[in-house]
């Protein structure tokens, strides 16, 4: 039973969750919504990818795990490494077979989305904004794959998937900068040329802040031309614009790595928070 907690923590089962509900919040924005095989599809590869890529992030980051992160499975030495490979190979040629059933556009969606994961893995992560930007993007773009999946002609439209793309893209890439805050010890050691390590903390907190505030923003587009319904205001307003103020004032008062690691945990549930606006908007 251990090894089954520490293989589902190595995945990161949550944000595995969190990915495929991304895909059906961005389908049901779509407009009609009807739910196809394929949909669930596309949310099962888009599951899979994240777990695979999460279990590459560790297997290339063990040294700077060991530092920022040593209960992980794997420097915690609960994970092996070739039990870590087997999953991620597993993974990803899972994901490449639902691909297949779902069409060649998807199949070539699906080794981008691989490319880029072990691009990234491999050294973008290591540079300032580039890496932060490559994950952004990829969680954002669930909310488009979920549109793509039922209305291939609408994907792209606004209000719909796409709005949830871009406030999922601004929020995504706060939040990697975030973690680069957390995790400057270990980055500084390996050589990682992230921002915080290039720039400071205190000057990436600025460009965090401006990034959230930027989207605090863009959140009430909605309301103010009525696209989405007053539940959307009431969650949106309440259970993620006011939440990212607060912990944006907790983050000013120091700049304890703890602090940063706090916020980037509580960040992911404001995730969830936001996917039940957009339902309840709807």
């Amino acid at each position: 039973m251990g090894k089954v907690i520490a293989a589902l923590r190595l995945i990161r089962i949550h944000n595995c969750i969190i990915a495929a509900m991304g895909v059906w919040v961005g389908a049901y924005l779509c407009g009609d919504f009807y739910t196809t095989p394929n949909l669930y599809f596309v949310m099962l590869a888009i599951a899979l990818l994240c777990g695979a890529g999460n279990v590459l992030n560790d297997l290339t980051d063990i040294a700077v795990d060991r530092i920022n992160h040593p209960i992980r499975p794997i420097p915690s030495g609960k994970i092996s490494l070739s039990f870590a490979k087997i999953i991620y190979a597993l993974f990803n040629l899972m994901a490449i077979v639902l691909a297949l059933l779902l069409g060649q556009l998807n199949v070539l969606i699906i080794v981008g989305y691989i490319l880029a994961i072990f691009l990234y893995n491999l050294t973008l992560k290591k540079l300032a904004l580039i890496g932060n930007l490559i994950v952004a993007i990829m969680g954002a773009g669930a909310f488009l794959l979920g549109g793509y999946a039922v209305c291939p002609d609408r994907w792209f439209i606004i209000p719909g998937p796409m709005l949830a793309f871009i406030f999922a893209l601004l929020f995504h890439f706060g939040r990697e900068l975030i973690k680069d805050n957390a995790d400057i010890d270990g980055d500084r050691i390996e050589g990682y040329k992230t921002l915080p390590v290039l720039i400071s903390q205190k000057a990436n907190l600025l460009i965090i802040s401006t990034i959230y505030i930027m989207l605090i923003v863009l959140t009430l587009i909605p309301i103010i031309t009525g696209w989405f319904g007053f539940g959307y205001g009431v969650m949106v307003i309440g259970l993620v614009d006011i939440p990212i103020i607060v912990l944006l004032g907790y983050l000013v008062q120091s700049h304890s790595v703890d602090k940063y690691r706090h916020t980037a945990t509580i960040l992911k549930y404001l995730m969830m928070f936001g996917l039940m606006a957009f339902i309840a908007g709807k």
